[in-house]
């Protein structure tokens, strides 16, 4: 499973992207963030509420990255080259799961 925080449209949002291998799908998680929360290392707020949308929770919801972009279009701004990346994590993660099925 992999998992990018990408650039929120809105301040008071974090936002998460990844491929998870074992569904077999894109997901997109939108955090609510109290303002008033102290900040990490980063200088992000660190304390975050469940999330408030989260995409890809069934097998194979979101098949593409263009599914991916098109749900998260009112989050997020996915740049291409994490596009790129999520889906070359895509493509890696379902190689190595078809070659563990094979039999020798």
């Amino acid at each position: 499973m992999s998992r990018h925080e990408v650039p929120a449209r809105y301040d008071h949002h974090r936002v998460f992207v990844g491929f998870d291998n074992v569904l077999g799908t894109f997901y997109l998680q939108v955090y609510d963030i109290d303002q008033h929360s102290p900040v990490d290392d980063a200088g992000r707020h660190a304390v975050m509420s469940p999330p408030i949308t989260y995409f890809g929770l069934r097998a194979k919801e979101l098949t593409t990255v263009l599914q991916l972009k098109r749900v998260s279009f009112p989050y997020a701004r996915l740049t291409d080259e994490v596009l790129a990346q999520l889906d070359m994590e895509m493509i890696d993660a379902t190689a190595h799961s078809s070659a563990g099925d094979r039999s020798p």
